[in-house]
């Protein structure tokens, strides 16, 4: 949901719900996803993730990642409350690596960055469309998909296709 807010830079609470049902895979928010989305950002709001200003929800001033599986679940854990407030633990942080192998500018508030992931043991080429937020710093978007290193030389085979195919429409 963080995600989304930020993505959408200053969304209303029904688009930024609307936004988060998507990218799980619903086609439609009936009333008990309106209602579990709608209480992961009261609990990002009392978290100080998430801060309405003007019917809008934006990026609030929390120091550290908090996954939504967390957020929604209906008890939190007073301990992790605790060992977050302590500063022992970062809540829903995964072991992974990220490498900027090439970044593609597409234009002054928009660029491509392909790099590879690793996630879980597993690693993947990962191309993400990235925009600046209110501050100026690049975030990742939504926009983008990761390919596994198995399906790479098939990736570079196909944009080989690809580029032979517009070569005859290039005006250059």
């Amino acid at each position: 949901m963080v995600r989304v807010v930020r993505a959408m830079v200053g969304a209303s609470k029904d688009d930024v719900i609307t936004t988060t049902a998507r990218a799980f895979g619903y086609a439609r928010t009936g009333h008990h996803v309106e209602g579990r989305m709608a209480q992961a950002i009261d609990r990002l709001l009392a978290a100080r993730r998430l801060i309405e200003r003007v019917g809008s929800l934006v990026l609030g001033d929390y120091p550290g990642p908090v996954d939504w599986q967390t957020l929604c679940r209906d008890r939190v854990n007073t301990r992790e409350q605790e060992d977050w407030r302590a500063g022992t633990v970062e809540l829903g942080r995964e072991a992974g690596e990220q490498h900027l192998i090439h970044t593609i500018l597409k234009g002054p508030r928009q660029q491509i960055r392909i790099s590879l992931s690793t996630f879980r043991g597993h690693t993947f080429g990962d191309f993400r469309l990235f925009v600046p937020n209110q501050h100026g710093e690049w975030i990742p978007t939504m926009k983008g998909c990761t390919v596994g290193i198995e399906h790479l030389k098939e990736l570079e085979e196909a944009v080989l296709k690809l580029r032979n195919a517009a070569e005859p429409m290039d005006p250059a």
